[in-house]
């Protein structure tokens, strides 16, 4: 009889045999099926589960979804039903949660631990008698260190993820290069013809044009072989099979023309054939050594620093580090603190706070993962697939390691993080297109209530609370949108957005778009019922080409604005609130003249005198081809605009919960 039979699934393989060895190194007998299984399948596994002493699980969601898998661990759970025994053993070894019977049991977790706390958790899991520490506890009464800033949870295992993805990847490409990589400059050059012939089909009708629809043909059947899912991974990383190639539909357009007189051939059929050529040449020249191995490097939690008392704090993501997000202090001086880090791609922050511990939360996404860093981590604790596109989160709950309430693209909403219910919203009533949402949250109800603002590209409104409650609004009929010239309903040409603030004490939602004039109509509404809080605005095109806008103070309005036309022109713009009519409509102020743009804004610190705010400047006399881009601060009503830092392509985030002990900017009263 041996000691442990280990239980697992494929995937999990590397982390069964790890566990196999640490047993055996320590002394114990194990059976796992890559050391010990040979012959009839079935009846070695029968034998090996009837002579072990104990079953170890590899838990893994991969695990819990496997037939075979439950077969295993069902066969020691009905020797030992209540568990007295402890014969059923649970290592997990990715960011699932046990479901079913396997709930009942208590899992160790080795996600996040180096090899030596690893091996350390293994053998004291299995190790007989009780968990007594070997030291002394620490006194945790009066007097004990209140320890702020430590991770309450392990940073996810991406580098052991993404060696399974890489190895993949690498068997894939490797196979593939050995077939097509002499062949390469023959891609190249049939592309070129391709793409020639689908400006003008009549230069295909040649020699070239034949080869390379032949070539196509030839890719096209060694394409449709791959296991093209398993190159999604690597297409962020530089990989590029177009979307038409993986869908299979170039492919065939590609084997359909392959053979056909060239007169038949059309500009689209050709656009195909260059798809499939340049899919496959991407694979030929693809450099495996850009795929990531775990999280980028430099990251840097808070450590010691007392976040409540550094005043407002940003998250900056600057495409010169992708895959990193600088935690500043930016008043009165830029102060960097911490710096998180996912993988190396460009982040967007979805929600940021500061936990009633003083910890830093945020969730963040980029092309492929959605992350979470509970805990004030300096790399993600949690981390799940992107799937739809995100456009809006929000932290339901005051207390630390609360999760977040997530909408996607199609207007699914569900949950994620510690402890997130696991549950999918699908409010009956949607907008087809979501291209902006907003989440308000309840603090005292936690997460028993919130309402999402999901905003349609039509330019639908509809609120959505927890239980898939909906209020419709209709904003844009107001006859102050009307056609300006002939007294007609508005033509909108795009979505602007909406943002959340206060106004004169009331939550407000700022939902605002464009017409086809390049006005901004703008509303107030409240998030839950869509009801006015005050009439509306429209701000015409000659005062400026609204990019985006921001209560601050429950009183002021605070817009950024484009380029338009040759001439240098305020690119920020203080409208007050307090002001009705026509005049609302009218800015108080113009700042910032010069021929760019300014995005944002973002305010840090407000009151009902005055704000402080940041904004992104993009200089179009600046550097040449792209135009550089630096982080202003803007001081009302000093109307002082600062340069704090430059960079590419900025993007900020307020964490919440800063900013309410953030001291009043020069020039206000608190």
């Amino acid at each position: 009889m041996r000691d442990f039979f280990i239980s697992y699934t494929g995937i999990d393989k590397p982390h069964a045999v790890w566990i196999a060895w640490k047993l055996e190194e320590a002394g114990y007998t194990t059976v796992i099926q890559d050391w010990d299984i040979r012959g009839n399948f079935v009846l070695a596994m029968d034998d090996a589960i009837r002579h072990t002493s104990r079953t170890v699980v590899v838990l893994s969601d991969a695990y819990q979804r496997s037939d075979h898998a439950a077969v295993e661990w069902g066969a020691a759970a009905r020797r030992d039903p209540r568990g007295l025994q402890d014969l059923l053993v649970l290592f997990r070894v990715d960011d699932c949660q046990p479901t079913g019977w396997l709930a009942q049991v208590t899992y160790t977790d080795l996600l996040g631990l180096n090899e030596e706390q690893a091996g350390a958790a293994v053998l004291a899991r299995v190790a007989p008698g009780r968990a007594k520490p070997a030291v002394p506890v620490p006194y945790p009464g009066v007097g004990a260190p209140a320890p702020r800033n430590v991770p309450a949870h392990p940073p996810y295992p991406a580098a052991a993820e993404d060696l399974l993805r890489l190895r993949r990847v690498r068997a894939i490409a490797l196979d593939w290069r050995a077939e097509w990589s002499a062949r390469a400059a023959d891609l190249e050059a049939a592309a070129e013809v391709a793409r020639a012939a689908q400006r003008h089909p009549a230069a295909g009708a040649s020699a070239a044009g034949d080869a390379a629809r032949q070539l196509a043909l030839d890719a096209g059947h060694a394409l449709s072989a791959l296991p093209k899912h398993e190159l999604d991974h690597a297409e962020p990383y530089g990989l590029n099979i177009h979307l038409t190639v993986r869908l299979g539909s170039a492919i065939a357009l590609a084997k359909s023309v392959a053979s056909a007189p060239s007169a038949e051939v059309d500009e689209y059929d050709w656009e195909n054939v260059a798809r499939v050529l340049e899919s496959a040449l991407s694979l030929t020249r693809f450099d495996i050594g850009a795929l990531p191995c775990g999280f980028a490097v430099g990251a840097q939690a808070p450590g010691a620093v007392d976040l409540c008392a550094s005043g407002p704090l940003i998250l900056l993501h600057n495409d010169d580090e992708p895959g990193h997000l600088e935690l500043l202090a930016p008043l009165p001086n830029v102060v960097p603190l911490a710096r998180l880090a996912a993988r190396a791609l460009p982040l967007t922050v979805l929600a940021a706070r500061l936990n009633p511990g003083g910890a830093l939360e945020v969730v963040a996404a980029d092309d492929q993962h959605l992350y979470g860093w509970w805990g004030s981590a300096a790399v993600p604790t949690h981390q799940r697939a992107r799937g739809r596109p995100l456009v809006a989160a929000a932290f339901v709950g005051n207390e630390a390691g609360a999760p977040v309430v997530v909408v996607q693209e199609d207007g699914k909403i569900d949950y994620f993080g510690p402890d997130a219910p696991t549950i999918t919203l699908s409010p009956p009533r949607r907008p087809s297109s979501i291209v902006d949402a907003a989440v308000w949250v309840d603090d005292d109800a936690g997460l028993q209530h919130w309402t999402a603002l999901l905003i349609g590209s039509d330019g639908e409104c509809i609120a959505v609370d927890e239980q898939c409650r909906s209020s419709v609004a209709t904003l844009w009929d107001d006859p102050l949108f009307r056609d300006r010239t002939r007294g007609m309903p508005p033509r909108w040409t795009h979505f602007g957005g909406v943002e959340r603030g206060r106004l004169d004490g009331f939550e407000c939602a700022l939902v605002w778009r464009i017409s086809m004039f390049e006005d901004a109509a703008i509303c107030f509404v409240d998030p839950a019922t869509l009801r006015p809080l005050r009439e509306p605005l429209l701000v015409e095109r000659a005062i400026g080409r609204i990019q985006g806008l921001a209560l601050a103070g429950g009183r002021w309005l605070l817009a950024t604005t484009i380029q338009d036309g040759p001439k240098p022109s305020s690119r920020l713009l203080v409208f007050d609130l307090a002001r009705h009519g026509p005049a609302a409509a009218q800015p108080v102020a113009g700042d910032g003249t010069w021929h760019g743009d300014l995005y944002g804004p973002l305010v840090v610190s407000e009151s009902r005198s005055g704000f402080c705010s940041l904004q992104v400047k993009r200089d179009f006399d600046s550097s040449f081809p792209e135009p550089g881009q630096t982080l202003l601060r803007y001081d009302w009503p000093d109307r002082r605009l600062t340069s704090l830092l430059a960079g590419s392509n900025l993007r900020t985030a307020l964490v919440a919960g800063s900013e309410a002990v953030a001291s009043a900017p020069s020039g206000m009263s608190s």
